[in-house]
């Protein structure tokens, strides 16, 4: 993934066009590595919960309560497994050490980074990300009724 592509500063249209490729292929190719490796934690919480909630020895619904003591059902005393919760937490933080770590120490000072990196269409992920917030918030309100 760290190797230079498309140092070739001829201007001419097709050489321009392989460049973009090798650039597009060489950004592709380091987001799927990444988000694989933060996939992998993911995974790894999921079975983890899923092994926890069917072969436990643990009731499946912790939160119930008794609707007429409003008491959890010494529920308190139970040992909850925490470790998907920091398998995610911790994927979630790979994928932004990650990138930094990318953009710190491996780009070049010089500013030939752009001839083998495609940048972030921010305009279209603010909106991407604006429509997401408002799904959830849409779901969590009918949820609510």
């Amino acid at each position: 993934f760290w190797a230079k592509v498309g140092t070739n500063t001829n201007t001419n249209a097709s050489t321009n066009t392989n460049t973009n490729r090798t650039a597009i292929k060489h950004t592709v190719g380091f987001d799927i590595f990444v988000k694989a490796v933060a996939f992998l934690f993911y995974l790894v919480a999921t079975i983890i919960s899923g092994k926890e909630y069917y072969y436990g020895d643990q009731h499946h619904r912790m939160l119930a309560s008794d609707p007429t003591t409003n008491t959890d059902n010494n529920y308190n005393n139970q040992y909850t497994n925490d470790i998907p919760i920091y398998f995610i937490l911790f994927g979630s933080l790979l994928q932004f050490v990650c990138y930094w770590i990318r953009v710190q120490f491996c780009f070049p000072r010089d500013g030939t980074h752009k001839i083998r990196t495609v940048p972030m269409n921010i305009d279209f992920s603010i909106h991407r990300d604006g429509e997401w917030i408002m799904l959830m918030m849409g779901e969590c309100i009918l949820s609510l009724l």
